[in-house]
């Protein structure tokens, strides 16, 4: 099940002790981690980030029609 967070998702099956959850980016963005694990607490063990990636987020594509 699917589950977003600023910039990402986490995609896990259940959240029971030791299973672990995948953490994708949005394009233009790389996870601190990337995959995170249920805690016997029934918690994350950490809370994952998505960061820019570089200063340059987006790109301009420029044509001319000859």
């Amino acid at each position: 099940m699917p589950e977003r967070f600023d910039h990402g998702t986490l995609t896990y099956n259940s959240t029971l002790y030791g299973d672990t959850a995948n953490v994708t980016c949005d394009v233009g963005f790389t996870p601190s981690v990337d995959a995170i694990f249920c805690t016997a607490s029934g918690t994350w063990n950490e809370c994952p980030v998505c960061r820019p990636v570089g200063k340059n987020h987006y790109f301009v594509l420029t044509f001319s029609l000859i």
